[in-house]
């Protein structure tokens, strides 16, 4: 009997820590939210109000979203609370470097690691807060956070006072567009359970 009560109350700290992670409010833009891949598709970078991608001044955290990839987490923190090391895997990310620089790493259970590097370039519009560049990953290829079709928008550097750079891109559905830059996958993953991190995550296939 008191082996199953310290189960349950494992069980239960798990589940905290599991939904504490999610609590943080993404910054990411609700229409502006899509990066893309040419191998996985659309990638949500806010696939619910707190299951989110959140962008600091410092750095990223929260979780993004593909259909054909599941999750893949940017990071829930650094241990020193300024920068990730990225130098093992409890204490990796996406930082924000020199004020606007995405660099780091973000990790999939489905796809392993994703590089935000100089490599690509990937990095925010301090005006607009857009993200643009490119991440890469061995097993997914380049990941387009901005092209004419969608972009990814954080919401904490949003301003009235640039409005220009916006103008010229497209903001759609995805979907619409996808049969112009998709090409067929030599496999579809199915519905599968994700152990990620402490927490089964069932991944969707659809947006």
């Amino acid at each position: 009997m008191k082996s199953v009560v310290r189960h349950f109350v494992l069980l239960a700290c798990i589940l905290l820590l599991w939904r504490s992670d999610l609590k943080a409010e993404s910054t990411t833009d609700e229409t502006n939210r899509f990066a893309y891949g040419a191998n996985i598709g659309w990638i949500n970078w806010r696939d619910g109000v707190t299951e989110g991608a959140f962008i600091g001044t410092e750095f990223c955290t929260g979780f993004v979203y593909s259909a054909n990839a599941g999750w893949i987490h940017l990071g829930r923190g650094p241990s020193n609370d300024n920068a990730y090391s990225n130098v093992s895997s409890a204490d990796y990310g996406v930082n924000v470097s020199d004020g606007n620089k995405l660099r780091g790493l973000a990790y999939g259970a489905n796809v392993g690691w994703v590089k935000f590097e100089t490599n690509g370039n990937p990095h925010l519009d301090l005006s607009t807060g857009i993200l643009e560049g490119f991440a890469y990953g061995a097993n997914v290829g380049w990941i387009s956070l901005s092209n004419t079709f969608a972009y990814v928008q954080t919401m904490a550097l949003l301003t009235t006072t640039s409005t220009s750079s916006t103008s010229s891109r497209w903001s759609v559905t995805p979907g619409v567009f996808c049969t112009m830059l998709t090409r067929s996958l030599a496999s579809r993953l199915k519905s599968v359970d994700l152990p990620t991190f402490g927490r089964p995550i069932i991944a969707r296939v659809g947006i």
